[in-house]
């Protein structure tokens, strides 16, 4: 069986179509969280974590720190799930806020859940939708992405939408803490922060953002056959190539949620190098390059010193002239 048909046969498929203006996504859709995986990610929040939130508020909700911080902040979470052998969580799933807010039965609290420290939710709220404000036109759609003037202005734009979801939950001058500094000790903030981070990677791939992770691996060799795959992004394509024209036998593409894969016929020399070209939906456009030795051809092991036999040997009397030089 081919390393494709592997893959294509181990792959669950996400609903990664948002309606409400999303059009892609590089997360799966929130749809609600056990009990088990609830109490997981408490217990990672509550406490420090929270505070830390708080503390930094002043110095990172502004324009160019407000995603990168909290890319950082849940990427903390995610480590930690991984660790604690909950990788069906990683990346962690997004909440449109045009969705209701997702019931998890039998345990109907869940998603509403809070840390002690922090002040409890108002009832009412579990599968009902909120205003979503602009995240229900096609303002954050990849093709709309490049009507941004820059990074500032998409930046500052995404902040606004986002304290206005925060903010949703309030009624009259009834504050809830989803709208305090405190919101990371609401189950809630989590997944909607997941969804705002998406955002803002289709922006980096749809501009091709020069911190926009890009890389290349080798997977497997299968007969005659090298497999390679790259980072997909939404909002992005990739076009392969090699640039050893003995190797240039590229046999297949295709992609899978998460990667774009390359398998090739590299036959007949050790070294070669893989290029991936992305092309954002903005139109720009960066390469990728990576080489390698393959792994299907076996280069000799040389020795460090002159066999036994041959370290003496001279072709004259006096040994001064015409010995053996060895040479690595």
């Amino acid at each position: 069986m081919s390393y494709k048909t592997k893959i294509l046969a181990m792959m669950l498929f996400f609903n990664l179509s948002y309606m409400f203006g999303q059009d892609c996504s590089n997360r799966p859709k929130f749809t609600g969280f056990s009990q088990a995986e609830t109490d997981k990610i408490m217990e990672y929040v509550c406490g420090p974590i929270v505070q830390f939130h708080v503390e930094e508020m002043p110095a990172n909700h502004f324009l160019e720190n407000f995603l990168p911080w909290h890319r950082e902040y849940i990427q903390g979470l995610e480590e930690f799930l991984a660790n604690e052998g909950f990788s069906n969580l990683v990346p962690l799933p997004a909440w449109n806020p045009c969705d209701v807010i997702p019931d998890s039965p039998p345990f109907q609290d869940s998603i509403l859940t809070n840390c002690p420290e922090v002040d409890a939710m108002p009832p009412g709220y579990l599968g009902e939708s909120i205003d979503c404000h602009d995240f229900e036109t096609n303002k954050y759609t990849c093709s709309e992405l490049c009507t941004f003037d820059d990074f500032e202005d998409f930046a500052s734009t995404l902040q606004a939408d986002h304290d206005r979801i925060h903010n949703a939950f309030d009624e009259g001058d009834v504050v809830t803490p989803f709208s305090s500094p405190q919101s990371p000790g609401i189950l809630l903030f989590w997944p909607w922060h997941a969804f705002v981070d998406d955002i803002y990677l289709k922006y980096q791939a749809a501009t091709l953002d020069p911190d926009l992770p890009l890389n290349i691996e080798f997977v497997s060799e299968d007969c005659c056959e090298l497999t390679f795959r790259a980072p997909r992004y939404c909002c992005s394509e990739v076009t392969w190539s090699i640039d050893n024209p003995k190797a240039n036998s590229i046999i297949d593409d295709w992609s899978t949620d998460d990667y774009w894969f390359m398998t090739a016929s590299v036959l007949s020399s050790p070294g070669y190098t893989v290029n991936a070209s992305y092309t954002g939906t903005c139109g720009n456009s960066k390469t990728v390059s990576r080489s390698f030795i393959s792994p299907m051809v076996t280069l000799p092991t040389l020795p460090t010193s002159p066999p036994l036999h041959l370290q003496d040997i001279c072709m004259d009397d006096d040994e001064k002239d015409n010995c053996y030089v060895f040479q690595i």
